[in-house]
């Protein structure tokens, strides 16, 4: 009997944590299901379908948000708990356990391109919390990174992404339609005009 096929549960229109998921399934050839393939309206109605109802399973209990791991009768959530979960099964988590816990750490620097435009609270949209205020990282602040990489910091950080960039497979991936695209959308709008806003009014 084949194994459970992998089904990613995100939402569509933007790459976002799901993508460390996708280059991670992509890389090992893992054949996976993934709902951000689906037209916008199924694809978020899937979503909050299984967030507030985590079924067939009734040992899963509901999750806040995506991304989600469904593998047989297991649903998980947190980015780096699915990849601690497939890393172990697809041979990427290292060669001794505690390899595992090295690798579990590397989720972190998507944490702070996230809360950029949820600096406070993930559940208040950005208006209610503006006065408090790599792939995706590039795409949020290109001159820092830009200029990180001209000075010649976090060199290792940055061949990295290079050499991840440069597998076979996940070039393939990334040239093809399958990939979200990124895109700022309403939030990077709203983001782009406060700061014009601020800069226009004088404001720090």
């Amino acid at each position: 009997m084949p194994p459970a096929p992998y089904e990613l549960i995100y939402y569509a229109g933007v790459p976002g944590r799901g993508e460390h998921i996708r280059l991670l399934l992509e890389h090992t050839l893992t054949p996976y299901t993934d709902t951000a393939s689906l037209p916008l309206e199924p694809c978020h109605a899937i979503v909050a379908a299984t967030l507030s109802n985590p079924t067939p399973s009734p040992p899963n209990p509901p999750y806040f948000a995506p991304p989600l791991l469904r593998h047989s009768d297991l649903l998980i959530s947190q980015t780096s708990n699915i990849l601690m979960y497939l890393g172990y099964r697809l041979g990427l988590a290292g060669e001794t356990e505690d390899d595992a816990w090295r690798v579990n750490a590397l989720d972190g620097l998507s944490n702070k391109v996230h809360d950029c435009h949820h600096p406070i609270a993930v559940e208040l949209f950005w208006e209610e919390q503006k006065g408090r205020c790599l792939d995706g990282t590039w795409h949020s602040f290109p001159r820092a990174m830009e200029q990180a990489k001209m000075l010649g910091r976090y060199e290792r950080v940055f061949r990295l992404y290079e050499d991840v960039k440069k597998g076979e497979n996940v070039a393939g991936y990334l040239a093809s339609q399958k990939r979200q695209e990124y895109d700022w959308g309403f939030i990077g709008i709203i983001l782009r005009m406060m700061c014009l806003w601020i800069r226009s009014a004088g404001m720090k």
